[in-house]
């Protein structure tokens, strides 16, 4: 046990091991708005509309609209996740969404493995970036063929948004290579208004250099106190993992940080790295690290663990070592 040694020192409040954490759930120390539109309890915020059926949504979206529309600006949940969408199909969902803009301020769009193309990623990301009152963006495109110019094209809509402070965006399994995830992440670090970021490019082609590269630009988002970046099955070395996570200990203003490495060849190495970069104090007061999957045994994730509670800093530690070897 990390005994305090003075008493400006103290203990993380709760050191949690998560056995199956999975983005975006994971993180729970994130702002209330994103918690509420991925369907976690958080207070008593706005409630949430549902919708897994397009018709219905669209309907939804339109009452938005109704010359007597809610007294305060709404938040809706849609699923349509394994739906195969046609273009037409996301033509109208883009005029619901465009007619529901005055009152909207929160919105979950799922849409992951639905067949959507390239040019109706962007046009729907288009129609979300018109909308002045929309604060937190939940938007899921994983497994979709997105591709380089598409995914960078919806980086660039969403860093314009001069009302959107809380955005997850799933990337992943989109076939993005490392030119394509350092442009997404430079253009989103552009934002003026975004403090809340969770950004998963799992699963993608990215060498080492372009995910150093990712973590690198994302250092220079001033406006960002909290970020969740998933780097999970990207093929990630020890080395890599070890300047991602320098890199990010560095942030001047990031208090909150959810690092997802699953499925990368960390091995010990990896852990070890990780585990001295997160050992020096920084800004940081809540820290989340899911390593399923890294090849790591019992004794790599002890030292681990040992590093983390030295950092008199961290008031809020998660891990996730749900490893077959422990």
């Amino acid at each position: 046990q990390h005994t305090p040694t003075n008493k400006h020192q103290h203990t993380p409040t709760h050191t949690n091991t998560q056995m199956a954490a999975s983005w975006p759930a994971f993180g729970a120390n994130f702002p209330s708005p994103l918690r509420l539109l991925r369907g976690e309890q958080a207070g008593h915020e706005t409630p949430i509309s549902s919708e897994k059926d397009l018709s219905h949504a669209c309907l939804l979206l339109h009452r938005l609209a109704e010359p007597a529309p809610p007294e305060t600006p709404s938040q809706v949940a849609i699923d349509l996740n394994y739906t195969k969408l046609s273009a037409a199909d996301v033509s109208d969902l883009v005029r619901a969404l465009e007619a529901a803009a005055a009152n909207l301020s929160g919105l979950s769009l799922r849409l992951m493995h639905t067949h959507l193309a390239p040019d109706c990623a962007v046009e729907l990301t288009r129609a979300l970036c018109s909308h002045d009152r929309l604060t937190a963006l939940l938007l899921n495109l994983a497994y979709n063929d997105i591709g380089e110019e598409a995914s960078q094209q919806v980086a660039d809509c969403l860093s314009h948004s001069h009302s959107l402070t809380a955005l997850s965006l799933s990337l992943s399994h989109a076939k993005v290579g490392s030119r394509a995830a350092k442009q997404v992440a430079k253009l989103l670090a552009q934002s003026t208004s975004i403090t809340a970021l969770e950004l998963s490019l799992s699963t993608n082609q990215l060498e080492a250099e372009g995910v150093q590269q990712v973590a690198k630009v994302l250092t220079q988002a001033h406006k960002l106190t909290s970020l969740s970046l998933n780097l999970s099955d990207v093929n990630l070395e020890a080395l890599s993992a070890g300047k991602v996570a320098e890199l990010l200990n560095t942030h001047p203003h990031l208090t909150s940080l959810a690092l997802l490495f699953d499925a990368n060849p960390l091995g010990a190495e990896g852990l070890r790295h990780v585990g001295v970069v997160f050992s020096v104090p920084s800004n940081l007061r809540s820290l989340s690290l899911s390593l399923s999957n890294t090849s790591i045994e019992s004794a790599d994730a002890i030292r681990l663990t040992e590093s983390l509670l030295s950092n008199s800093q961290l008031s809020s530690v998660s891990l996730n070592f749900a490893c077959r070897s422990l």
